[in-house]
């Protein structure tokens, strides 16, 4: 089965609205905006940019410090429509291209590790690890007052070369720590 097949049967919870490339946002039923977003990061990695392969940088977050705000004040923060959506907004990136997905959880606030576990099973809940690849990485900065960084990339099975651009991905973050990026 192909991974277009695969992809289709999950369901968007909230309304997606797409303003520009790479750029999503969609609102709550609690009136709180998020946005998500696929940043190109391919010229951190020349040798997957010479494959003819982009790589980006997922993040989703609330779009500004009112809707942050706004979530603060909520008693229960779960939204179970916020996991669908984001799995969905995925799928299409997916189903679009034949790209590295880089997923690095945010540390500003030290709850990194629950974001990236939380990521994980996202992932692993969806059929989305039947097509796709899900490598798991840390980096451990010199500083130790600096926190661990957490991160994933995702890959499709089906590109050619998968093993050789999945070991070029892994150098090509440790030379990124090396160089203390």
């Amino acid at each position: 089965m192909t991974y277009e097949k695969k992809a289709t049967s999950l369901v968007t919870q909230y309304k997606l609205s797409n303003p520009s490339e790479g750029l999503y946002q969609f609102a709550t039923d609690n009136k709180i905006n998020y946005t998500i977003i696929f940043n190109d990061l391919t010229c951190l990695f020349p040798s997957i940019e010479e494959r003819g392969m982009q790589a980006f940088d997922f993040s989703f977050y609330p779009t500004d410090k009112t809707d942050k705000d706004k979530r603060a004040e909520l008693k229960d923060k779960f939204d179970p429509k916020i996991q669908p959506t984001i799995q969905h907004t995925i799928n299409i990136f997916f189903l679009e291209r034949k790209d590295i997905l880089l997923f690095v959880a945010d540390s500003s606030d030290s709850k990194h590790g629950a974001r990236f576990r939380l990521f994980g099973m996202w992932y692993d809940e969806t059929k989305l690890k039947e097509s796709v690849y899900r490598y798991k990485g840390k980096l451990v900065p010199q500083d130790k007052e600096d926190p661990t960084i957490l991160y994933s990339f995702f890959i499709r099975y089906d590109i050619d070369g998968f093993k050789e651009i999945c070991k070029t991905m892994i150098l090509g973050v440790k030379e990124l720590e090396n160089d203390k990026i």
